[in-house]
């Protein structure tokens, strides 16, 4: 999870070296424009190969605004291959326009076609907006509402009530929990 110009730094070189004066770090420029690019292709191909197997995908998604406050849709697909469940990340866009049911449902379309699994996706899981519901009843695929997504607004919901409830009884101020993300 280090930037691709690491191997460009002195000091990794060196340590590098130490490890093995045989191996030559590849050029920051041959890691971008060939290494990483043929290292896509075959893992993606393998991936298709894959995915033309499957009988059967299921898929998660969901929608965020980033810090640059911009739309950022991801979508996993899920099945089964060699009798192994895995779940590759199949895109991670920036997503223009309205966060509304049918743009939603327009990407999520194109990305399952784009990797020829839309007649076998039988599920889309997603939190609870309303837009993704409704994205996926569009596209005729059944929503299944994320379980921990659930179970998270349950708990904060029951916590928050709890905290109120002490805070009374105990004649303090009515303060609010302190949520990790700054969306929410």
């Amino acid at each position: 999870m280090e930037p691709l110009r690491k191997g460009e730094h002195e000091g990794f070189r060196d340590f590098v070296n130490a490890l093995d004066s045989r191996y030559e770090i590849p050029d920051t420029t041959i890691l971008k424009k060939k290494l990483l690019p043929e290292y896509y292709e075959n893992v993606k191909q393998k991936l298709v190969t894959a995915l033309s197997k499957a009988e059967h995908v299921s898929v998660t998604t969901d929608l965020w605004t980033s810090i640059a406050n911009e739309g950022i849709l991801s979508v996993t697909c899920h099945f089964f291959h060699n009798e192994k469940l895995i779940a590759p990340l199949l895109e991670v866009v920036k997503m223009e326009g309205s966060h509304n049911a049918e743009n939603i449902a327009s990407m999520l379309d194109a990305t399952l076609s784009k990797w020829d699994i839309r007649s076998k996706c039988e599920a889309i899981t997603t939190d609870n907006a309303q837009t993704m519901i409704n994205a996926a009843a569009k596209l005729h695929i059944r929503h299944i509402p994320c379980f921990a997504h659930t179970l998270n607004l349950t708990m904060s919901t029951l916590a928050s009530d709890k905290l109120r409830a002490i805070q009374r009884e105990l004649n303090k101020p009515e303060l609010k929990v302190i949520q990790e993300v700054p969306t929410r």
